[in-house]
């Protein structure tokens, strides 16, 4: 009995029977993260989005081990390429009627091409289906390893932008949740504007340890300081980001006051610098323009960095700051403490 269990275990496929703690969840073979076979997840879903697939698809339903976290992810609206408000090319009387008398169906009428959508989390895929309008405002929830960074890509089996007569094709407005609801948003993407998009999920324990430091409806809006400061952290694999450093709150703190206040443009391209970033990934106390006094920021002298931008609150964060010092060409200028 004990060799025939063995060989359902670890074999790529989840087998219900054996998804579960005793048996770590079919030894792993449930959800994307922990599944090691070459055809993890291999035709496992059959329904998606609230609909039968006509096409089976590769996905992972069954995961539910608890070390995973969910994302939802919601079809707002699909636009057919053909959808006049959109379509890019202006089309003549003759060349519609040489449309229609070649396939004999209506060029703006004609029924698009399902969009293939897929999920990959950690360079694992998660979930890889095919998309159409009969799920529109329908939602998916999908599991993943905490802190994840993933990728959503939808692709399509024509390019109208190769040729005009090509056949059309779904272009799928989206939107992805942290949780199994939709209360806090990550990011919403468009395949008619690009193909694909990036994210990370942040870990349940920033929003447990900053929790009074942030709003945690607004973690993921990328135009605000705290939440890319805290995209920077889950990306961050130094160790010097993680939930059990001491100094994490003072980590985000100067990750926040980075993205307020960045290197001007016109400063870090004159040093050929590929980004405006003046913080890094070494742990923050060898930072050069930095002192410490037992581990917490004493002083922060950014002198010569050429900042642009504002002051973020989350400068109070840093409790042992005794001096702060901006320099010459910070709009902030100097404050000492």
């Amino acid at each position: 009995m004990e060799a025939t269990c063995v060989s359902f275990l670890n074999n790529g496929r989840c087998d219900v029977l054996f998804n579960v703690p005793n048996y770590q969840y079919d030894e792993g073979d449930c959800c994307a993260s922990t599944c090691i076979s070459s055809h993890c997840g291999a035709n496992g879903l059959t329904k998606a989005f609230g609909v039968n697939l006509n096409s089976i698809g590769d996905g992972f339903p069954n995961c539910i081990d608890p070390t995973m976290v969910s994302l939802t992810i919601h079809l707002n609206s699909f636009t057919s390429s053909r959808n006049k408000e959109v379509f890019f090319l202006n089309l003549t009387d003759v060349q519609l009627e040489e449309y229609y008398k070649w396939k004999g169906i209506e060029f703006w009428t004609e029924n698009p091409r399902s969009a293939y959508f897929i999920v990959d989390c950690n360079g694992v895929n998660v979930m890889s289906i095919h998309v159409n309008n009969t799920m529109e405002n329908k939602s998916e929830t999908i599991m993943v390893e905490e802190g994840a960074m993933c990728r959503i890509s939808v692709s399509n089996t024509t390019n109208v932008f190769d040729k005009w007569d090509n056949d059309p094709i779904w272009w799928v407005d989206y939107t992805v949740y942290d949780g199994n609801d939709k209360t806090i948003e990550i990011i919403s993407g468009y395949s008619g504007d690009a193909e694909s998009i990036n994210f990370y999920h942040l870990p349940q324990c920033y929003f447990e340890k900053l929790q009074n430091f942030i709003n945690v409806s607004r973690a993921y809006v990328t135009n605000d300081a705290s939440a890319n400061a805290l995209a920077w952290l889950a990306g961050d694999k130094s160790g010097y980001s993680s939930c059990e450093n001491d100094f994490l709150i003072e980590r985000f703190a100067l990750s926040a006051l980075n993205f307020a206040a960045p290197i001007a443009t016109d400063c870090y391209r004159s040093m050929e610098e590929d980004d405006s970033l003046w913080i890094s990934t070494e742990q923050q106390c060898r930072w050069e323009y930095i002192a410490c006094n037992k581990g917490s920021v004493e002083t922060l002298a950014v002198r010569s960095k050429c900042l642009n931008g504002t002051l973020s609150s989350s400068v109070g964060l840093l409790s042992g700051l005794r001096r702060m010092d901006y320099g010459m060409y910070c709009p902030l200028g100097s404050t000492d403490f």
